[in-house]
């Protein structure tokens, strides 16, 4: 019997955590290019679906509205990478990723009103206690206006929640190693496209970062290696929730392991509401 789709986006959350965590440790303090390193990080993690082709077989659709609909959601994908990287530039992280988190609750709705996902009280209460989780462990008391680094964060939020119902709705057409590929290697395409002297860029952060970024791609690769094929398995509407497990585990990581102790008591209050909403969103 193979793996459920709990198992599986289970995992994925916890290669994520730990891909944060090495990052963490080993990029802190240390300048980096980051079109470049996305451009790279992408390309390695596409390479890492290639072996499954030989488990898992190929298959594709052939027509050309799902082609089409696989290049909008690379291009979605894209514009999420870049307008994440240009928040981050512009605001804090704490006022980032609680925003950021309302992907969630809008691929949530997106799933009902489109994919005809059922919509449940529970299910409900499961993604407003993560969301409160992730709120909790990553919100400072600031003042908080719109500005451009919070309208970058807004628009990602909806052009990735998009992309996680479009996903969903195409990737019964396709064997998981090839949707991971394209998933990869497009948006990477695209980026690399739009930024200026980009061989020059590219060739100087991997020789700066070679073993830091193909550690970091390989693990990305094989984190959404399972939560793809956790998608091809359950709703879009539990596995996203499920995957945002994540934070909690890296927070608990970072403590752990990173000895990260400030504000400890909240973190942990954070990890624990998002560890009670993932439990009820499995029943």
């Amino acid at each position: 019997m193979g793996m459920n789709w709990f198992i599986l986006a289970c995992l994925s959350a916890v290669l994520y955590a730990g891909k944060d965590l090495y990052a963490k440790s080993v990029l802190k303090g240390k300048k980096t290019d980051a079109m470049a390193f996305t451009i790279l990080q992408d390309c390695f993690a596409a390479i890492v679906a290639l072996p499954f082709l030989f488990l898992l077989g190929v298959s594709y659709p052939t027509n050309y509205l799902s082609l089409l609909a696989l290049l909008i959601v690379t291009v979605l994908y894209a514009i999420s990478d870049l307008l994440i990287v240009k928040s981050l530039s512009l605001e804090d992280a704490s006022i980032v990723i609680p925003i950021f988190k309302l992907r969630t609750v809008i691929t949530f709705i997106l799933s009902i009103v489109f994919l005809d996902e059922e919509f449940t009280n529970l299910k409900a209460i499961s993604i407003l206690l993560i969301l409160a989780g992730a709120i909790i462990i990553t919100f400072k008391k600031k003042e908080v206006k719109l500005s451009k680094g919070i309208l970058y964060i807004l628009i990602t939020s909806v052009t990735s929640s998009i992309a996680f119902t479009l996903d969903k709705a195409f990737i019964e057409n396709y064997s998981v190693p090839v949707y991971v590929f394209f998933v990869f290697i497009l948006p990477a395409f695209w980026i690399f496209l739009i930024t200026k002297n980009r061989v020059e860029r590219v060739m100087k952060e991997f020789s700066f970062q070679k073993e830091r970024i193909i550690i970091l791609g390989s693990l990305f690769g094989l984190e959404m290696f399972a939560y793809f094929s956790a998608l091809k398995l359950g709703e879009v509407s539990r596995v996203l929730p499920v995957f945002e497990l994540s934070l909690g585990l890296t927070v608990l990581g970072s403590i752990v392991l990173l000895a990260e102790r400030k504000d400890i008591f909240k973190k942990l209050i954070g990890s624990l509401l998002i560890l009670v909403g993932v439990i009820l969103i499995r029943l």
